[in-house]
């Protein structure tokens, strides 16, 4: 009888007109995220030269992307290590130019690149979850005919299972026509490549099951408010108030809450901290100290501004480690107040999945600081020491010595042009896939509770009320 009705159910809803709009908008988004997918150029991650001076920390290119595609904050694809430690994120996502608050990531409507799974799952198909099941029950209750369905030998149980596994069943054919067509594009490599290995696949099959969950909360989300109230219009008024609220509403707020509890500075305040203890108080204190060992060469001044940078390069690089981790608690305080969302709670199981998003980046910059020992130790065997001055422009002072003006210039290190055929190249460790699915086991027994919770109380409703 089961399965009666939920092939009642799925010819119902394939002949209404909500079937064909989600095959059509589904179909859509898939193709434009794989020709996205595939015509986005790779940028090259190549070992850069070795160099005594500076040298780069690169990430690799997610493959996944398409699937779970990051926010611009967390799309740094390398940073650059100075000789004297510091760690500077690529120019085009450190916002050092506005004087505004660091940018959360949040979940509100993407661009048009951002158009990944998650936004086409997350976003769409909850959507229409709700809008295949807000009439699901209330409508035959107002018609009359679930008062026929539950005169006959059927228990309720098998109307609402039924009902429920109907509407899942009518739901994954869009889903599974958007994901192979998806695939097949991109498999096929039409108008650009992306080389999938038998890891992505894993990787994607475990995010189509975390997928199939999501979808699965809202038709049961649907299905309680369907049986809890007697009209189908108060019904689809709740359920959009409640969707709203768990995809959009509450993750962003989350970001809104964690940003106003912050009291730390933007990077726009920083940047103008970190150039006055350089610049400014940095050549002060090498005037300063200059005049106190009335410097009268050029080694000898060379040797003060190795102490004074040095020491202030420390400085700099603490303020900016701390500026960098109270970002990212900042983060995860956002994180923590969104997980309450279930659309918050599948973006992080993505994100797990495809080893993408806050963790990877945090992971990526742990490293690069990580490296620097082993680059500073080179440079130490090659050189003999550390110059602080690093890639920056040079710092030049004047002093009057027997009554004439003289000049000393902190001057840049020179290229070493010795063997560094043993140069230590960065290199970034990554999650398998073993990793990704221990780390995202929480929040995937979280999003089954959400399933185990709903479904109960639906069906509690539905016995109680489905006559009334």
């Amino acid at each position: 009888m089961i399965r009666q009705i939920a092939k009642k159910e799925i010819q119902h809803n394939l002949y209404s007109i909500r079937f064909p709009a989600l095959l059509l908008i589904s179909a859509v988004l898939f193709i434009l995220n794989a020709v996205l997918a595939v015509t986005e150029p790779v940028q090259d991650i190549s070992n850069p030269a070795p160099d005594v001076r500076y040298t780069w920390a690169m990430r690799q290119h997610n493959t996944l992307q398409f699937c779970v595609r990051e926010d611009s904050i967390d799309r740094t694809q390398w940073v650059l290590i100075w000789a004297s430690g510091r760690i500077r994120l690529s120019m085009q996502n450190s916002s050092w130019g506005l004087p505004m608050g660091d940018r959360l990531g949040r979940f509100s409507l993407p661009h048009a690149d951002r158009i990944d799974w998650m936004f086409i799952i997350k976003t769409v198909f909850s959507l229409f979850a709700i809008i295949f099941t807000f009439d699901a029950v209330c409508w035959e209750r107002e018609s009359g005919t679930l008062t026929l369905i539950c005169s006959n030998s059927v228990s309720r149980s098998s109307v609402l299972l039924g009902k429920y596994l109907g509407t899942c069943g009518t739901l994954f054919i869009p889903f599974v026509v958007g994901i192979i067509l998806n695939l097949l594009i991109i498999a096929s490599g039409i108008a650009g490549e992306v080389s999938l290995k038998t890891e992505h696949w894993l990787r994607m099959g475990l995010l189509i099951l975390a997928s199939i969950a999501y979808i699965s909360l809202f038709a049961l989300l649907g299905l309680l408010v369907s049986s809890a109230v007697r009209t189908s219009s108060t019904s689809l008024m709740i359920l959009l108030t409640l969707w709203v609220v768990f995809v959009i509403v509450h993750p962003n707020l989350a970001g809104v809450i964690a940003e106003n509890r912050s009291k730390m500075e933007s990077r726009y305040q920083l940047r103008q901290r970190l150039n006055a203890l350089w610049w400014m108080e940095g050549r002060q204190e090498l005037i300063e100290q200059s005049e106190k060992d009335k410097v009268k060469t050029q080694e000898e001044f060379d040797k003060i501004v190795e102490k004074v940078l040095s020491k202030r390069a420390k400085t700099i690089n603490d303020i900016e480690s701390r500026h960098r981790n109270a970002l990212a608690e900042k983060r995860r305080l956002a994180r923590r107040i969104a997980i309450v969302s279930p659309a918050a709670i599948y973006h992080y199981i993505g994100e797990a999945i495809a080893d993408s998003g806050f963790e990877r980046q945090q992971r990526f910059l742990k490293a690069a600081q990580s490296f620097y020992p082993v680059y500073e130790d080179y440079i130490r065997r090659k050189v003999g020491k550390v110059n602080p001055m690093g890639g920056r422009t040079n710092i030049t002072i004047w002093r009057n010595i027997d009554g004439k003006r003289v000049e000393f210039r902190a001057t840049r290190p020179e290229p070493y042009e010795g063997d560094m055929s043993d140069f230590p190249y960065f290199t970034e460790s990554r999650w398998t896939i073993v990793d990704s699915l221990r780390i995202s086991l929480n929040n995937l027994a979280v999003l089954l509770l959400w399933n185990v919770v709903l479904f109960v109380t639906a069906h509690y409703v539905f016995v109680r009320r489905s006559l009334k």
